[in-house]
């Protein structure tokens, strides 16, 4: 199976829908607080979309570019919040909306026929590397980005998925 992708055109397209479908940031702002152990977390983040409107954007993606004969799979990026929800702070805690949002919006996705690939369950199973010391973690403390680690945990799950479905 070989993907051809014009990267400079549709990357930026993919990377500004899904983040406006999954998170409205423009209606929060920037703001950030600090959760236990000083980790950082983005307020942006917390706010929760219906499904429905997190998916039909994609879905609508996902099928236009479909029918020019290349191949879609989503990977939905985890909420660093879910991640480390032991890392908020007492006073902040996830509702089951938002704990169960992930798992709902790519079961709509699978149900509306677009292949996705779950990088919640491996964050979640693999979140702190095995006996890494000092801990690394999928996610940065001060940061909302992934490390290193965390990118190589999505590309396995990615990796892992395309061979499955090749």
């Amino acid at each position: 199976m070989k993907l051809t992708i014009n990267s400079n055109i549709l990357r930026p397209t993919l990377m500004l829908m899904l983040s406006s479908s999954l998170c409205t940031a423009s209606a929060l702002g920037s703001t950030t607080f600090v959760g236990k152990d000083d980790w950082l977390f983005y307020v942006a983040d917390g706010y929760n979309v219906s499904a429905s409107n997190s998916t039909e954007g994609i879905v609508e993606a996902a099928k236009a570019i479909e029918q020019t004969g290349t191949h879609v799979v989503v990977a939905i990026v985890p909420l660093k919040m879910r991640i480390f929800a032991d890392k908020l702070p007492d006073a902040l805690q996830l509702t089951p909306q938002a704990q169960n949002q992930y798992q709902t919006v790519l079961a709509r996705l699978k149900k509306a026929g677009v292949d996705t690939v779950d990088l919640n369950s491996p964050f979640l199973k693999y979140r702190t590397k095995p006996g890494s010391v000092p801990a690394q973690n999928v996610f940065f403390t001060n940061d909302t980005h992934w490390t290193p680690y965390g990118s190589l945990v999505a590309a396995q799950a990615i990796a892992d998925h395309l061979k499955g479905s090749a």
